[in-house]
C-alpha cells in the first residue's frame, strides 16, 4: 500500500466529516430525518469488518436547517487509527439549494482533543477558529482566498451524496477542513441500468507536508443506484487499495 493511498484512507475515517453520507431528498419543513451509516474494512479472503457506526440527523425548519452527526468506533484494527467526532453544519435553506452559516466539530484521536468552527459569510468562509490549532511549519501554506472560496467537508458530501450536485461526474469541489485545502473532482462517469458510478480524485492545494505528491490517484468510488421511483440516490463510497478496500454504506 502506498503512502499517499494510505494517507487518503486515513483522511476518510478520522475527519468525521468524510463520515457524512446522508440521502436528503423530499425533505420538508419541520421535517427531522435521523440516519445510521456504518463503515466497513474489507481485507482480500477475508469477511468484512464493521469499523465505525455513523448516527446522523437532519432537521429542516421552514428555511434553516441543521444538520449533526455522531461517529463512534464498533472495531479497532491495528492497521487505522480512527478518531471519534461529534459535530453540526447549520445554515439557510433557499429555494432548494443548501448555504452553511456555521460549522463546528469536536474530535478525539487517542489522547488528542480539537475543536474546528467556521463561520460563513455571503457563502464565504471567514472566521476560522481552531483549538489547539495545528503545527504548520512543514506544511504548504494555505492562504486566506484558498480557504474562503472553499466548503468544509461536511457541505463536501452533503453535495457528494446527492444527485443533483454531482452533475453527471463532471464536478470540481473546492474544500477546507480546517488544516489542508484540497480539491475533489469527479470523473469517469459509468452507468448500467440501475447505476451510476463516479470516480473520485484529490488535488492537493495547501497544508500538506512539502515532499507529497500533488495528486492522489487511488480507486475511489462513488455509487449511485435507482430507488423504487427510478431516481439515483446514494448508496455507497468504496475506496479501494492494494492491501484493504474500504466501504462506506
Amino acid at each position: 500500500m502506498t503512502i499517499n493511498n494510505y494517507t487518503m484512507i486515513k483522511r476518510v475515517i478520522n475527519i468525521s466529516i468524510y463520515l457524512i453520507f446522508i440521502t436528503i431528498t423530499n425533505l420538508f419543513a419541520d421535517d427531522t430525518q435521523n440516519k445510521t451509516y456504518i463503515i466497513y474494512v474489507k481485507i482480500p479472503l477475508m469477511p468484512e469488518v464493521s469499523l465505525q457506526e455513523i448516527k446522523t440527523r437532519i432537521k429542516i425548519d421552514e428555511n434553516i436547517f441543521e444538520y449533526s452527526y455522531d461517529v463512534t468506533s464498533l472495531n479497532h484494527l491495528n492497521l487505522i487509527k480512527t478518531t471519534e467526532s461529534e459535530g453540526l453544519v447549520k445554515g439557510s435553506l433557499i429555494e432548494g439549494e443548501y448555504f452553511p452559516n456555521y460549522y463546528e466539530s469536536n474530535s478525539i484521536r487517542g489522547d488528542q482533543k480539537r475543536t474546528i468552527k467556521f463561520k460563513y459569510s455571503d457563502s464565504q468562509i471567514k472566521d476560522v477558529v481552531i483549538n489547539p490549532p495545528y503545527a504548520t511549519d512543514n506544511l504548504t501554506h494555505v492562504t486566506e482566498s484558498m480557504i474562503s472560496e472553499s466548503i468544509d467537508p461536511i457541505m463536501l458530501f452533503f453535495k457528494l451524496t446527492n444527485y443533483q450536485y454531482i452533475k453527471n461526474c463532471d464536478s470540481i469541489f473546492f474544500v477546507f477542513d480546517g488544516k489542508r485545502r484540497y480539491d475533489i473532482i469527479l470523473s469517469n462517469k459509468s452507468t448500467d441500468s440501475e447505476t451510476l458510478t463516479c470516480k473520485l480524485k484529490q488535488n492537493k492545494i495547501g497544508g500538506y507536508k512539502k515532499k507529497q505528491d500533488k495528486y492522489i490517484d487511488n480507486l475511489t468510488d462513488l455509487i449511485f443506484k435507482k430507488n423504487n421511483k427510478n431516481k439515483f440516490v446514494f448508496h455507497s463510497v468504496e475506496f479501494k487499495d492494494d492491501f484493504f478496500n474500504i466501504i462506506i454504506r
